[in-house]
């Protein structure tokens, strides 16, 4: 594939907005937050090492870096995704699907409010490609 940029882009796009209707179906089958949320972060570990291992690519961490590593999945993707699944019961998949997809945008607006660097048109087109595939919760995100 020689330019596979879109194609991922709209791929993390959908399988985004796939987590909010499959934790509002979670919550519905009394699957505890914490719960769906290893669920999720293990299942997506385990379908990224066997193309890092067949590529030689899967490097350990050690020493500091190891701890950054933990740290940071912890609080980025674990706590993320904990917090999410567990407010889709209070206030629906499509409200949290909404607040999450919004997050990329006021990074965006705050860096043009305060100066820092201008996003280029790829940076704009990426935005409305991701936002395409982050809504794709359809009949599910109510």
């Amino acid at each position: 594939m020689p330019n596979a940029i879109p194609f991922l882009l709209i791929y993390t796009g959908v399988m985004t907005g796939l987590n909010f209707p499959l934790g509002k179906l979670a919550g519905a089958a009394h699957v505890p937050p914490a719960l769906w949320a290893l669920v999720i972060s293990v299942g997506a570990s385990v379908a990224l090492v066997p193309g890092l291992l067949a590529r030689g690519a899967l490097v350990v961490p050690r020493g500091p870096m190891l701890r950054y590593v933990v740290l940071a999945g912890l609080i980025t993707f674990v706590g993320a995704n904990l917090l999410v699944f567990a407010a889709i019961p209070h206030v629906g998949a499509g409200q949290v699907g909404m607040m999450f997809a919004l997050s990329p945008v006021f990074t965006l607006g705050f860096s043009l409010v305060f100066g820092l660097r201008a996003p280029k048109a790829f940076g704009l087109a990426r935005h409305r490609i991701w936002h395409v595939g982050g809504h794709s919760g359809g009949p599910w995100a109510g």
